[in-house]
């Protein structure tokens, strides 16, 4: 059971939140991951890619890596997208969107379509992307938390098919 989120503003229906998110999240490319070891949250950057229906991102690390570690031990983790651009209109316009759940590494047809749908966001990271020491993973979603001018927070759960 994937633990609850804190009520931080009004639950926005999945489709809605769906409609509202994907454009977030094709525009972004990458998504900082940050995933809690013990007592401190681990924070990592990510080149990312989204399944067509925001059921699960995918991502990417070497084997041996930090990150893989810190999933293995803790598998909840967290995708942060923001559209800030670090310019004067960003209170009035930036959008950050906090997507949670369970993440692990994919093997057979659900590797090879994370792998089509990462290189093709990235070609320039398709070497590394199809490196047999490269762990592919996907993250399931089953929350998140869309905040629109800094204020305007709306979380979405999303129920299992």
């Amino acid at each position: 059971m994937f633990p609850p989120i804190p009520h931080l503003a009004a639950a926005l229906p999945w489709d809605e939140f769906r409609q509202r998110a994907l454009p977030i999240v094709d525009g972004q490319r990458s998504a900082v991951l940050a995933v809690c070891q013990e007592t401190w949250p681990l924070c990592f950057q990510m080149a990312v890619a989204p399944a067509p229906d925001l059921s699960a991102i995918f991502f990417a690390t070497a084997e041996g890596s930090s990150k893989l570690e810190a999933l293995r031990q803790a598998r909840l983790c967290c995708l942060f997208f923001s559209t800030a651009s670090n310019q004067e209109e960003d209170p009035q316009r930036a959008v950050t969107l906090a997507c949670y759940g369970v993440a692990g590494p994919l093997g057979g047809g659900a590797l090879e379509a994370a792998r089509v749908q990462l290189c093709r966001r990235h070609p320039r990271l398709e070497t590394f992307f199809s490196d047999p020491a490269t762990v592919v993973l996907a993250m399931d979603m089953k929350a998140a938390v869309l905040t629109e001018r800094f204020q305007q927070v709306a979380a979405a759960w999303r129920q299992e098919p």
